[in-house]
């Protein structure tokens, strides 16, 4: 799919996106001790969202779906544009992954690309559930800058290394070590091994015959080789919704947040910023060309390219 052919008035285009993430709403429902369910209206499935373990942070985000305004902006591309094939790239356990394959009507295919075993298996899980029909496939691998076939990696709960970086390397700083211990999230800098695909967007799409309609992109520093590994599929021009990481994970690639995305805006690309990713109250999508100062900002940013 060609954005530039189907959006010809940008100001429009922007304003359903804020449409769509001021009508969203989802119902909070089976609340546990320590999850909860959410229904979303025109999905197939609910989703089972995990409550922070630790009480102090309880209040914060304590009912919430995950990066919800994200959610309502792809619901909105798939349903609008009849994207059928989409690329989740660095699907954790595969909450984005399922939600999309879970749009009612939805005929084509969530492919989500995961490189931790662990969280390989629960994306597999929720592949599993007759309500998607098969609109939900897990791929165990790491999308790099080019194929290098099935290759030993190291990695943490954040961070992939191609060779070994040793604890000290891998592991967070003591500060973000205590903000995830705070949150429940444990071990995030624990340093694994083990063997998976590395490959690029470009490989396997030619390899497998596909064309994404919609790219999406959380991997935590290493979009600066996903991106690289996608030159030809960007030329179709696919939507693109990237996580931005701070610099400090980008240095290890050579690489500044502009160096990233610059190669998109080269290709024609126009984007537009979420204010806030994570609260639909608190999210208002607005344009950023390659000159915004967003770009130079040192905290996590998600951006719709198209």
């Amino acid at each position: 799919m060609n954005t530039c052919e189907v959006i010809t008035n940008e100001a429009e285009f922007i304003q359903k996106l804020n449409q769509a993430i001021n009508s969203f709403d989802f119902e909070i429902t089976n609340i546990k001790d320590t999850e909860y369910e959410v229904i979303l209206n025109g999905h197939d499935i609910n989703v089972t969202m995990k409550k922070p373990e630790w009480k102090m942070f309880k209040s914060r985000r304590k009912y919430n779906l995950y990066e919800a305004p994200v959610v309502a902006v792809v619901d909105y591309l798939v349903q609008k544009f009849d994207l059928e094939t989409i690329f989740d790239i660095g699907a954790g356990s595969g909450i984005h992954s399922s939600i999309t394959a879970s749009i009612s009507g939805f005929r084509g295919v969530v492919h989500a690309f995961e490189m931790q075993p662990a969280e390989y298996e629960k994306i597999e899980t929720k592949r599993l559930k007759p309500e998607l029909n098969n609109r939900l496939v897990a791929h165990l691998a790491g999308m790099s800058d080019v194929h290098k076939g099935e290759i030993t990696v190291w990695y943490t709960r954040r961070k992939l290394y191609e060779e070994n970086p040793g604890k000290r390397t891998a592991n967070d700083p003591w500060h973000q070590r205590l903000k995830f211990r705070l949150l429940g999230r444990q071990n995030t800098g624990l340093l694994r091994e083990t063997n998976i695909l590395i490959t690029s967007v470009d490989e396997f799409s030619s390899s497998n015959s596909l064309a994404p309609d919609l790219l999406k992109i959380d991997v935590d520093g290493y979009e600066a080789r996903v991106i690289a590994g996608c030159q030809k599929t960007i030329s179709k021009k696919p939507f693109i919704l990237l996580e931005l990481h701070k610099d400090k994970f980008l240095k290890r690639f050579g690489k500044l947040r502009r160096d990233v995305v610059k190669p998109l805006f080269d290709a024609g690309y126009r984007a537009v910023l979420f204010t806030d990713h994570n609260d639909c109250s608190n999210c208002l999508i607005k344009k950023a060309d390659i000159f915004d100062p967003s770009f130079d900002d040192q905290r996590t940013t998600m951006y719709l390219f198209y």
